[in-house]
């Protein structure tokens, strides 16, 4: 309501009764909480529309986060599960499809509205959420197996008694079996696959070192023939499909001055070695290619993101400050601008060229697990949950979506926001050192 005048400015529509908690101090902003208490909504009141993606679901005890960041599936209130477009902010949701089962932890796959399932002690299921369908079911012995469907074929694969099976939507008997453990030297437990569909990365332990160490091989899913075998773990596709990235660390007996972590780009049709970035002693927390697939950012316990040229392993540009480590990355679309989490709920926004600081949003309240942009460059989607044991529950989850518009910017556009937003006393001590040292809310 305006208070001079007793008209109404604006109505915040939801499904549930809300309480309205506080203005924020420039009074664009208002957070509210559901009468469950399991929702606090902020809603921008320029715009008429809310900052947090997830904000009209009453409860939700599990995310997960599309790669390109334009969607998020979630399990909500009476196990109703729901896919938000990000970009378009409109839900969908699908109740229990099969009798007497209610399904939970969902989970995207590479199809963009193909979703998996778990059924509890009936197995679980792959649902189509456009038409609300039951594409495919599976026992309750493959539930924690790794799956990836295959967009388009009607097909998927699953790890299986160490191989791989690719199977039918349909049918649960195996079109191929991919023999892991006996070509590969190791038994499945991770799957990925190229952007073109054609080869698989499968990723496990390996079974003549003890079961602790990790071996990736790389199969033609055309002809069924194993390509190559690798020491490693963590690994990727470059978006072209001409590379992988693995994960290795030095042996624990050799002697500590000398011990690294490495990031090695293999050719993905021969496994030649390509590059070796080593860093530090400390684990890498995750690794993932640029959009051109030219550069690799790795992130790590040592409070410092980087990025490495795939072909060379030369560092081209550290990312430090993350506070504890640097937990998460992605690369925005274009490439040109990087968005990186730490251990203290924070992410932070850089130029991918010069590495310069550009923002720091802060908002969450627990560990980032995931976080990316969407496809347009203008959103960053993160996914929060805190260190807790025990079943997902609504108190657990928390999914934000943050309006950041940098890539259409230019630098300069973007040092002018900077002098807008700074106090003169703070821009006259940083901006000299760093044109980008900003907290954006």
């Amino acid at each position: 309501w305006d208070v001079r005048t007793g008209t109404v400015q604006m109505l915040l529509e939801t499904y549930f009764s809300m309480i309205p908690l506080a203005f924020s101090p420039d009074s664009t902003h208002v957070v509210t909480t559901a009468s469950t208490g399991f929702s606090a909504p902020i809603w921008d009141l320029r715009r008429d529309l809310r900052d947090a993606v997830i904000t009209d679901v009453d409860g939700f005890a599990y995310a997960d986060l599309a790669a390109n960041g334009d969607a998020v599936v979630v399990q909500a209130k009476d196990n109703l599960i729901v896919r938000y477009d990000v970009r378009s902010r409109r839900a969908t949701s699908c109740p229990s499809l099969i009798e007497n089962e209610q399904a939970s932890m969902p989970e995207l796959t590479a199809d963009p509205y193909i979703v998996k399932v778990s059924l509890g002690l009936s197995g679980g299921a792959l649902i189509d959420m456009r038409r609300c369908a039951v594409l495919s079911s599976f026992p309750v012995e493959d539930l924690g197996t790794k799956l990836t469907v295959l967009p388009r074929q009607h097909r998927y694969l699953i790890t299986r008694n160490g191989g791989v099976e690719l199977r039918n939507f349909h049918g649960r008997s195996p079109l191929r079996r991919f023999e892991t453990e006996k070509q590969a030297r190791h038994s499945a437990d991770k799957l990925t696959l190229s952007a073109d569909g054609r080869a698989l990365l499968v990723e496990g332990f390996d079974t003549k070192e003890g079961g602790n160490a990790r071996r990736t091989s790389v199969w033609d899913l055309r002809t069924g023939v194993m390509r190559f075998a690798v020491a490693g773990m963590q690994a990727i596709w470059s978006p072209n499909g001409e590379l992988i990235a693995v994960v290795v660390e030095d042996p624990d007996d050799t002697p500590l001055p000398n011990r690294f972590v490495h990031v090695i780009a293999h050719d993905a049709r021969t496994g030649r070695q390509l590059s070796d970035f080593k860093v530090s002693l400390y684990s890498i927390q995750q690794i993932i290619f640029s959009p051109d697939s030219t550069r690799i950012l790795s992130t790590s316990r040592d409070t410092t993101a980087r990025v490495s040229d795939a072909r060379t392993g030369k560092q081209m540009i550290a990312l430090p400050g993350h506070a504890n480590h640097a937990t998460r990355g992605a690369f925005s679309p274009t490439g040109g601008r990087i968005v990186t989490a730490d251990a203290k709920f924070n992410l932070r926004i850089w130029d991918a060229a010069y590495g310069r600081l550009l923002a720091v949003l802060t908002g969450h309240s627990a560990r980032i697990d995931e976080v990316a942009f969407t496809s347009d460059g203008a959103s960053i989607v993160s996914v929060a949950a805190p260190e807790y044991m025990g079943p997902p529950s609504p108190e657990h989850t928390e999914v934000l979506r943050w309006d950041v518009g940098l890539e259409t910017r230019s630098v300069a556009e973007i040092d002018t926001l900077i002098r807008q937003w700074m106090p003169d006393s703070v821009r006259e001590s940083v901006l000299p050192r760093t044109s980008a040292a900003i907290r954006a809310r």
